[in-house]
């Protein structure tokens, strides 16, 4: 791809009229390539981003013309690079694209890639790059089988609706009318997916697998049996062990007239009854005759096996070899295996079974039938209760009873022979069973395979022979016990070694299946905190990116185990993606917490984005730290770049934390940064913090010192020129009303000593003052003062309510304080007769009116307290206050003041913040 060679694939160029493949010379020179590549530009600029299909040029079908049909090259050249007759859009191809595969590479690391490789690739070898990618779209596929295998784990519906729909589009005719699907490991299908699959591909079938899919029920297997498939010769259910799957559906369903060609049959390792498989052995012989092919059934380890092999008179046999199992008596074993597989033919040869189709089609299978014949295993209870617990996922059919979640008793647990030999640890016999025709690619009736039964019991021989006879190392089903993981939780390395030697796949993705107790090998690793394998799960390219159902990561769990690990975890990938970003937003915040400079300096160093990427709880990382009180760590986040007046997903600035939880050094530090720190590592000056910034709600940090009841940072905010006047959004609340409110005098006190130019009239949203405020929540010091500075008692708020109007409530509360009624009631004499003279001069003032706040129903103390305030508002008491009888008078009201008497501006926050 460098722009010095000057070879080209052939393929990549648009095809001569004359010959399919015209290799470019290596004496071409720079002129000529640039002209190719202009006239290729101009091809590729014909069409869309996105390619059309050719529709008028079709593949060639090669049933009916073998000889056109000869490679996939003379089929591009057929149809020309990029052709210009398109009868589908864009739009008839498009389908979701496909996550990455299971085991394999797929779009995303391409995705990935891409931009690093734009800067060495010249212009003609970018435009064939393209050009080879509009081919592989226009290319039709023709393969003999589909293996769905790579989407274990994606929602059945996906599969179906969109990428086999997306499928169908990209196959080939001939793939399209007779192809074969394996569905095996999804198990994520259900009877609807069945009824779907054979509506869309149902004519094309001629193989149809779902080896695996224990959610699989009669109901499914009858849409199955009731739909017409002219080309299916083979089904599979192998393991799809389900108690509702017994094969009733196939004595009413399968008929020739809708399965003519079909012959083949896997019901091993599944409940079906022995009366429905007789009849399915009935209609393949029947089929097979007719097709001039052999029939082929598998029933090995059913339930059908172990009924027919009773049916036949060897019941003894079976049994005894079960006991020489359990014994781990492998020459009895093999000598019962040996004449087994004679005694079987013997029997089929023999009247009355000489007509028995089923024998017949088994009957070289009788040592096969024995070894893989379901058997019980005694566990005892407290062992069955740990090591057994009842199954989640798969199912003995209806006759067997299936183990209980805690036996009070010695159980008997239905199993295999094989599983009985690994748990045992009985090699000889182990042996005997795979020379015998022991399957090892199956699991047992609580959904171990025989692999992870090895790897749980240590036996790394044991490992190694089962995967020299074909044992899968991948997992069948995401919900139930993995080999991989095992291995890694017992710190097994030589097994974990065998595995991954083996292709095991350390990085399984299941969108669909979220369940809560599914981990990553890695994050087992880091639970089991085994470093030797955490490293070599690392080697081996475990995703350190992999999140469980809480967004916990192997690579914050792996911090938390030892800060040594992250330099490893960020060089294996760990946060490199920016999707991925986040994962490392984790372990900052938890360098923070944990003052870990040097986790919190290599982090910031290695990804400076960190400084902007906010925690979905602590906000960003010098907010965080500011909450917390680290003010080396909150300087050194200020120094790299972190801007000062920044806001959090709440809408809250450093700042504004710093001063809520009182910690006058990070105050300190943020006010000063634009002094003390240099420039950050782009060039640019530390911002100064803003003192009068606002939150959401529209709170500055003075209005939060004042609610939090933090002086000495609400004095420090103060002289360095906060707004004393400014309001919140929400309530229009200032900070002074915010400290009579909360009845802290000292704050109120504070911002009267320091407010120079505080607005002792402005309103809040309700249009109430804060004279009003202090009358009415008993801070009768503060409202003194604030009559001394002059404020307004005759504004009123927006139900008509005065200063005068509270005060004559809170008499009527039993009041103590005359003297201060006397100030308000002579101000707002005052006032009233001031404003009624200037516009009636001649009329005299009428009396206040506040009969829009009813008393309650007053004792006689209070009566007279109403009274003497009355009085006393006349100006015949002295300075000392106002006449009360029995020494009563206003009273600051308590915990709950008295609803009856409240101003209806004030329902609903008293007591509140």
């Amino acid at each position: 791809m460098s722009p010095s060679r000057d070879v080209t694939i052939a393929s990549c160029h648009p095809p001569s009229p004359n010959h399919c493949h015209t290799p470019a010379t290596q004496s071409s020179s720079p002129e000529t390539r640039f002209a190719e590549a202009r006239r290729l530009e101009g091809k590729i600029e014909e069409h869309p981003a996105s390619p059309t299909v050719p529709a008028t040029k079709s593949p060639p079908d090669p049933e009916s013309n073998p000889q056109t049909h000869t490679t996939h090259d003379d089929h591009h050249s057929a149809n020309g690079a990029l052709s210009t007759s398109t009868s589908a859009t864009h739009e008839e191809e498009a389908g979701p694209p496909l996550s990455t595969r299971q085991g394999g590479g797929g779009m995303t690391a391409w995705r990935v890639m891409l931009p690093f490789l734009e800067n060495y690739v010249d212009v003609f070898s970018m435009l064939a790059l393209r050009q080879l990618a509009f081919l592989f779209l226009a290319h039709k596929w023709n393969p003999v089988a589909l293996d769905f295998s790579g989407l274990r784990g994606i929602d059945s519906r996906v599969v179906v609706e969109s990428i086999l729909a997306l499928l169908q589009r990209c196959l080939h005719p001939a793939a399209q009318r007779e192809c074969a699907y394996d569905f095996g490991q999804c198990t994520l299908l259900k009877d609807s997916s069945l009824v779907r699959i054979v509506e869309k591909v149902g004519p094309s079938i001629r193989s149809l697998s779902f080896d695996f899919c224990y959610l699989i029920t009669d109901k499914g297997l009858e849409a199955l049996l009731s739909t017409p498939l002219p080309r299916l010769e083979r089904l599979s259910l192998r393991c799809a062990r389900n108690k509702e799957l017994i094969g009733e559906p196939i004595l009413r369903e399968l008929s020739a007239e809708r399965w003519p060609r079909f012959h083949q049959f896997n019901c091993a390792f599944t409940s079906m009854w022995l009366e429905h498989i007789e009849n399915v052995a009935e209609f393949l012989a029947d089929r097979a005759e007719r097709l001039k092919k052999a029939p082929k059934l598998d029933i090995n380890g059913s339930w059908a096996s172990k009924c027919l092999l009773e049916k036949i008179g060897l019941h003894d046999p079976v049994k005894r070899f079960g006991q020489a199992v359990h014994l781990r008596v492998a020459d009895v074993c093999e000598k019962i295996a040996k004449k087994m597989k004679h005694m079987v033919v013997e029997t089929a040869e023999k009247a009355p079974h000489a007509q028995y189709r089923l024998l017949q089609i088994v009957k070289y299978q009788g040592d096969q039938l024995l070894v893989n014949s379901p058997c019980t295993h005694h566990v005892k209870a407290a062992k069955a209760a740990v090591e057994h617990p009842k199954p989640t996922h798969t199912y003995a059919s209806g006759s067997l009873k299936e183990p209980s979640a805690a036996p009070a008793e010695d159980v008997y647990l239905w199993t295999h022979p094989l599983s009985v030999a690994i748990e045992g640890m009985d090699i000889n016999t182990l042996a005997v069973l795979l020379r015998h025709g022991a399957k090892v690619d199956v699991w047992d009736y609580l959904g171990n395979s025989p692999l992870f039964l090895a790897c749980k019991t240590d036996q790394e021989d044991v490992v190694h022979t089962l995967i020299e006879h074909g044992a899968c190392v991948h997992p069948y089903d995401l919900l139930g016990p993995t080999p991989l993981k095992i291995a890694v939780h017992n710190q097994n390395i030589d097994i974990l070694h065998m595995l991954l030697d083996h292709g095991a796949n350390l990085n399984f993705v299941a969108p669909a299946l979220k369940p809560r107790g599914f981990k990553s090998p890695l994050f087992v690793a880091c639970e089991s905190n085994a470093p030797e394998i955490i490293q070599l799960l690392l080697d081996k390219g475990a995703n350190p990116n992999w999140v469980d159902h809480s967004k916990y990561s192997p690579t914050l769990l792996a911090y938390q185990l030892s800060s040594s690990w992250l330099p490893k975890f960020l060089d294996a990938g760990a946060g490199a993606s920016p999707r991925k970003r986040y994962i490392l937003t984790d372990v900052l915040t938890c360098g923070i917490l944990k003052a870990d400079m040097g986790c919190v300096k290599l982090l910031t160093s290695k990804y400076p984005d960190l400084l902007d990427l906010p925690h979905h709880m602590w906000s960003l990382p010098h907010i965080q730290a500011a909450k917390l009180g680290k003010v080396d760590i909150l300087r050194y986040l200020l120094q790299q770049g972190s801007r000062t007046n920044s806001k959090g997903l709440d809408g809250a600035a450093a700042l504004h934390v710093a001063t809520e939880e009182g910690f006058m050094d990070c105050v300190m530090a943020l006010l000063n940064a634009h002094e003390e720190l240099t420039t950050t590592p782009d060039g640019k000056a530390v911002a100064k913090a803003d003192v009068n910034i606002q939150d959401a709600s529209g709170r500055t940090p003075l209005l939060i010192a004042c609610l939090e009841n933090r002086h000495s940072v609400a004095e420090v905010l103060l002289r360095r020129g906060a707004d004393v006047n400014r309001e919140s959004y929400a309530t229009g609340e200032t900070p002074l009303m915010a400290c009579i409110r909360t009845r802290n005098e000292l704050m109120a006190l504070l911002l009267l000593k320091f407010g120079v130019d505080l607005n002792f009239d402005q309103q809040d949203k309700r249009g109430r003052t804060a004279l009003i405020y202090a009358i009415y929540f008993g801070q009768y010091l503060i409202a003194d003062k604030l009559l001394a500075r002059g404020a307004d008692v005759t504004a009123q708020d927006e139900t008509g309510t005065t200063p005068y109007n509270v005060m004559l409530n809170r008499v009527r509360s039993n009041g103590q304080q005359a003297k201060l009624c006397k100030k308000v009631v002579k101000a707002y004499r005052t006032a009233t007769s001031a404003a009624h003279h200037h516009h009636h001069p001649n009329k005299p003032p009428s009396p206040p009116q506040s009969q829009q706040y009813p008393p309650p129903p007053a004792s006689p103390g209070a009566s007279a307290a109403a009274a003497a305030a009355a009085a006393g508002a006349d100006g015949e008491n002295d300075d000392d206050g106002v006449g009360v009888a029995g020494g009563g008078g206003l009273r600051p009201p308590r915990n709950g003041l008295h609803r009856r008497s409240m101003p209806a501006c004030f329902c609903g926050v008293v007591g509140g913040r």
